[in-house]
């Protein structure tokens, strides 16, 4: 009956070890999901997309705007 409970014991602890292991690397995984781990380098993919507005329109997009013209646009 000795081997019987040291076993069982022994069994408990093993699969208890193994499911801490699964958890943390499932832990891990999700983890590594949601943090960028590497940097995209392949960028081929864009050039596929059509260009819908000009660089001039592009800068005007991006430059930041003075007070004069934010004025304007609130006012009219």
């Amino acid at each position: 009956m000795k081997w019987f409970k040291k076993g069982h014991k022994n069994t408990v602890f093993f699969y208890a070890y193994r499911y801490y292991h699964f958890i943390t690397e499932a832990i891990n995984i999700f983890k590594d999901q949601f943090r960028e781990t590497h940097e995209a380098t392949n960028y081929s993919m864009i050039q596929n997309i059509p260009k819908i507005i000009t660089e001039i329109q592009n800068y005007e997009i991006e430059r930041v705007s003075i007070k004069e013209e934010m004025k304007q646009v609130v006012l009219n």
